[in-house]
């Protein structure tokens, strides 16, 4: 979610969020099963780092949805941007997100 940028999300921990973020130009990249299924191993592997409670989430072909709640203290930022560059990485494609 914060790439680049020093600003922080309002609500940092304890509150359940809907989080979303998209893709460059809004590009299809997840129409891909193979790159969806990335991001979603790419989204447990960052929970496994980054512990918080994932309650449920949606891989669009240019957007994905999360219902999460972050634990102390880990920061929204961290887990997001963990989520985004090793999806990027992984996949091979960058810059796969829009900016904020």
């Amino acid at each position: 979610m914060l790439m680049g940028s020093v600003r922080h999300h309002p609500i940092e921990t304890d509150a359940m969020m809907h989080v979303t973020t998209v893709t460059r130009d809004r590009l299809p990249f997840f129409r891909d099963e193979t790159f969806a299924r990335e991001a979603i191993d790419t989204l447990y592997r960052t929970q496994a780092l980054h512990p918080f409670t994932l309650f449920g989430f949606v891989i669009m072909p240019d957007h994905c949805h999360f219902l999460l709640q972050i634990e102390s203290p880990v920061r929204i930022s961290t887990a997001m941007g963990t989520f985004k560059r090793g999806t990027s990485h992984n996949i091979g494609i960058g810059p796969l997100w829009q900016k904020r």
